[in-house]
């Protein structure tokens, strides 16, 4: 099969890639107006955005939309990254979905974390600090930053925003994880999840990563670990690895979220 996968991926011409999965040659209208369908969905899915040059895209080697257990390393200027979530509810009361950045140790000690209720964070080691900032290179810093919750009743549709200032990170920050939970439901009841992992600086607007709910079989799974931000050591290049590993757990009570971290082999081969 990775054989085939790979034959299928090479080929160069419409023609090719159709025969090379035996499927009919559709004519070049149908192929058209698939392909504008696509965009289109992308747009919505905020895969990209309106305006975005194309050809930036991958050429400076930071953005690389991953899979699952693949990662890329960031190049050595980034200094921010940004999760954008949006998530909607069908009927009666407020759905939540809520975001969360956990922070860990080279050893994989549990350090700070954000979420809708704690939302600031100063340098990553302790949740809190709300109102506090460090200096660094001039200028007052928060290491993480999220928006907290803001909800459309009208339209039954929320966002958060996470902020992660890299330069801002405690030297003892080695990780980041970025997850999901459902607050009072499991997560096939959320309705059309919009969420990305992004450098706000890369002006192709690529996400680093993201992670689709949307069709997958979550079960009664109640939350996700998203993404890993991550560095070897204290000055070494940061990288982002997708993980989406489903699990249970919810926001506020994050013993089972991470259990799943702990189960993950993310601290020099070892399980934290």
């Amino acid at each position: 099969m990775r054989a085939h996968v790979a034959r299928t991926m090479a080929v160069d011409s419409w023609p090719e890639f159709f025969a090379a999965l035996n499927v009919p040659l559709p004519t070049k209208g149908y192929v058209q107006s698939w392909l504008a369908r696509s965009v289109a969905n992308s747009l919505r899915k905020g895969y990209h955005r309106k305006g975005m040059d194309f050809s930036r895209v991958q050429r400076s080697g930071v953005s690389a939309i991953l899979r699952k257990g693949e990662s890329c390393a960031c190049q050595p200027t980034m200094k921010a990254v940004r999760l954008e979530q949006v998530w909607r509810w069908a009927r009666g009361e407020w759905i939540y979905l809520d975001a969360s950045a956990l922070c860990y140790g080279f050893d994989g000690s549990a350090l700070g974390l954000v979420d809708y209720s704690q939302t600031q964070s100063v340098t990553g080691l302790v949740d809190g600090g709300r109102g506090v900032a460090i200096v660094r290179a001039g200028s007052a810093r928060v290491a993480l930053r999220h928006s907290g919750d803001i909800i459309d009743g009208g339209r039954k549709e929320g966002r958060h925003t996470i902020d992660i200032d890299l330069k801002a990170l405690s030297d003892k920050v080695g990780s980041v994880f970025l997850t999901l939970s459902a607050w009072t439901t499991t997560l096939d009841a959320i309705v059309r999840p919009e969420i990305r992992c992004f450098d706000p600086d890369d002006k192709s607007g690529e996400p680093l990563c993201r992670y689709e709910l949307d069709g997958k079989p979550t079960g009664q799974q109640t939350a996700v670990t998203m993404a890993r931000i991550w560095r070897a050591k204290a000055g070494a290049r940061w990288q982002v690895t997708a993980i989406g590993e489903l699990g249970m757990g919810r926001a506020g009570s994050y013993n089972e979220i991470r259990r799943t971290i702990r189960g993950l082999e993310c601290f020099g081969g070892v399980r934290a």
